[in-house]
């Protein structure tokens, strides 16, 4: 269990520090990866998510994230346009947490959705997902 987290991790953390430092470029002029590459790196690391968590099948749950999540993802999208935001939520009632992936992935585990007293709260959180992937 312990490793195979680890095997997850690193790419995640490893990808995230090259996004960052594409943020860090972009108010330069310059950019250490460009935006393919991004998307390859998160399509990785989204299949590995993936291939080792529990997809919710709920349809009104997903459809429900993402009527919350819709508002922000344009908003971003005036900063940052034509990125192809997908929204999956995880089935993990423990877990309260949301993650980002490069290219858009934006995770939420079901964990969340229950501690969440309200929307906004869970707006706040994919606000703050979000923009890790607009950076």
């Amino acid at each position: 269990m312990k490793a195979r987290f680890t095997a997850l991790l690193l790419p995640f953390l490893l990808t995230f520090q090259l996004a960052g430092c594409t943020a860090v470029r972009q108010q330069l002029g310059q950019t250490l990866i460009t935006p393919e590459t991004e998307a390859q790196l998160g399509e990785q690391v989204a299949t590995q998510v993936e291939e080792q968590e529990k997809i919710l099948k709920d349809r009104r749950i997903q459809e429900y994230v993402r009527r919350i999540a819709t508002p922000l993802i344009e908003q971003s999208l005036l900063d940052r346009p034509g990125v192809p935001y997908r929204i999956t939520v995880l089935d993990q009632p423990q877990q309260v947490n949301a993650f980002a992936v490069p290219g858009g992935h934006l995770y939420v585990y079901t964990g969340l959705l229950l501690a969440a007293d309200d929307e906004a709260e869970l707006a706040g959180v994919l606000a703050h997902e979000i923009g890790h992937v607009v950076a």
